[in-house]
């Protein structure tokens, strides 16, 4: 057998006994020699339930990194430790597999970034469900165009879905690839506002743009208004570079008493964003720019 893969785990908490550990400790080709963890009960009885025989337990992760013998270091701190502890493990010559979400800012995940281009040595993210059978199948289907048209339905109970009805698909300009929803429409004096993403093929890919729609208060599936113009496009380097370059997709809304929208997307699949608008304006926007 060739020789094992040697792996420290840094955080031996919550992610790490559910999901990292047991799923290490079941590939023959690995052995996990090193936990750390701020409580050192922790690493204490990681490293009795999975460690190797010779396992050294840490409460700095530092002191682990010294360690020239590690291959592989799996990084389970909280979010806000992603980044800098990240960059030390490459810096110290161990590639590094990260927990999800990879950092708490583009500029945090762009070091990581760099960091590892630096060093030569590996960088991945737990992004375990893009690798799932469905998933691959629905990227591939993406990628190929085959998406793009909104539909309407109802279901009495969330299980048996009927009366399904075309909304709108593709037009021109920044939307004319395909369009998919966004977050659960919004009921106003207009209509329901629909806030959803569109896409364009560009000579360097998809470009992902967020739009808006009015649909008739009582027969959904009625578009009444529908913006020729993006209401937010892939403009900041956080939106254009990260997993996915150039896009925006809007993910969940919310609306206050003083009218205004608050906006969560996802950008360049790799952060969380927020935007904010008044929802007059987004109204008006949306008939004054209308097809």
């Amino acid at each position: 057998m060739a020789e094992k893969v040697r792996v420290g785990i840094i955080g031996c908490g919550g992610i790490a006994n559910g999901k990292h550990m047991p799923s290490l400790h079941k590939i023959e080709q690995v052995e996990m020699v090193a936990f750390c963890d701020l409580i050192e009960e922790r690493a204490n009885l990681a490293a009795a339930r999975y460690g190797s025989r010779d396992a050294k337990v840490y409460t700095n992760y530092k002191k682990l990194l010294e360690d020239k013998s590690i291959d592989v270091v799996h990084v389970c701190t909280p979010n806000r430790s992603h980044g800098f502890i990240t960059v030390h493990s490459l810096e110290a010559g161990k590639h590094v597999m990260c927990e999800k979400p990879m950092a708490k800012t583009y500029a945090d995940a762009k070091k990581m970034l760099e960091a590892s281009e630096r060093t030569g040595k590996k960088l991945t993210i737990g992004y375990q469900q893009r690798w799932r059978g469905d998933s691959l199948y629905l990227k591939e289907a993406c990628d190929n165009g085959e998406l793009g048209d909104i539909y309407y339905a109802t279901s009495p109970d969330l299980v048996h879905w009927g009366r399904h009805r075309f909304v709108f698909g593709p037009r021109g300009g920044w939307q004319s690839t395909k369009v998919g929803a966004g977050p659960a429409p919004i009921e106003t004096d207009e209509g329901w506002l629909l806030i959803y993403h569109g896409v364009r093929t560009s000579c360097s890919g998809y470009v992902y743009s967020v739009g808006a729609a009015i649909l008739d208060l009582e027969k959904p599936w009625h578009v009444r208004y529908r913006t020729r113009s993006y209401l937010l496009a892939p403009t900041e380097p956080y939106e254009r570079v990260g997993d996915v370059p150039s896009v925006v997709f809007p993910c969940a809304a919310i609306i206050d008493e003083n009218k205004r929208v608050t906006l969560y997307y996802g950008a360049a699949d790799t952060v969380l964003a927020v935007a904010y608008a008044n929802l007059d304006d987004i109204i008006a926007f949306t008939k004054e720019n209308s097809f």
